[in-house]
């Protein structure tokens, strides 16, 4: 999954807004739900802390220990925003 898929999909009248944060909307780079997505799918879960932000956002002050795999808090934004998109879909339809 990229952006040149949900823009194509997106024309084809896929709700995929549904899984952009606002931000996100001109699709100019790949939107978080994607790269999450795809390194947890792909078990690239070594690089994941960097492709998602993980170190703008930890207390160096206290201990991790690697790998450092996705927060609850991705979890649930990730299944929002699954939910959404197919309700969204199924309404369309």
């Amino acid at each position: 999954m990229n952006r040149e898929y949900l823009t194509k999909a997106r024309g084809n009248g896929l709700p995929v807004d549904m899984l952009l944060d606002y931000e996100e909307a001109k699709l100019d780079s790949d939107p978080v739900f994607v790269v999450r997505r795809n390194k947890v799918v792909h078990g690239d879960i070594e690089s994941y802390k960097e492709a998602t932000g993980f170190y703008k956002i930890t207390d160096f002050t206290k201990p991790y220990t690697l790998p450092v795999a996705p927060s609850e808090d991705e979890a649930c934004d990730q299944i929002r925003k699954s939910r959404d998109f197919l309700i969204q879909w199924a309404r369309g339809r």
